[in-house]
């Protein structure tokens, strides 16, 4: 999916790119779809990944609505399967899965926080109305889960968002 890019404000752009994404899963009938930003790396070989994510299936089914393949995860409580969180609150979306019964939601969520800052000129007017802001109040209700030991993270670069480089993971 090509990335909309707005160099004032690298918040507008984040969430259109994300329901582009979104709907592109959906377009194309996918049971579930992975969105990765740009500046997504792995922690790990593609054989790990993939193992790592053929286990969450296992042993979920489909009782889950996001999957975090990373994350800044700041509230979350173990899951009822082996190696995994329940996440209540997590930063950054660089990496995740999402089930296709659940992309209307996260949508609608995506579509509210753009309909806030569509008028923003500046990042800094709306920074906390970004879309791992807007989705809080999903994750204290939803199915998002994350393994414990995270798959990817957000590289150390220039963030389009900010317009700076940083040096976060």
């Amino acid at each position: 999916i090509a990335a909309h890019h707005d160099p004032l404000n690298g918040i507008k752009g984040c969430i259109i790119s994300h329901l582009d994404a979104l709907s592109y899963i959906k377009q194309q009938g996918w049971e579930r779809g992975i969105i990765f930003e740009d500046d997504c790396l792995f922690t790990e070989d593609l054989e790990s990944f993939k193992q790592s994510i053929s286990t969450f299936f296992q042993q979920v089914g489909s009782d889950w609505d996001v999957f975090f393949l990373g994350g800044n995860y700041i509230k979350y409580q173990k899951a009822p399967w082996k190696n995994f969180l329940q996440i209540h609150w997590s930063r950054r979306s660089h990496a995740y899965c999402i089930r296709k019964g659940y992309i209307p939601v996260l949508a609608e969520c995506y579509e509210r926080a753009y309909q806030k800052i569509k008028n923003c000129l500046w990042m800094t007017q709306c920074f906390h109305d970004s879309l791992d802001y807007a989705w809080e109040d999903l994750q204290m209700k939803g199915r998002w889960y994350a393994h414990q030991q995270s798959s990817a993270f957000q590289s150390a670069s220039f963030s389009d968002i900010e317009c700076r480089d940083r040096g976060m993971r």
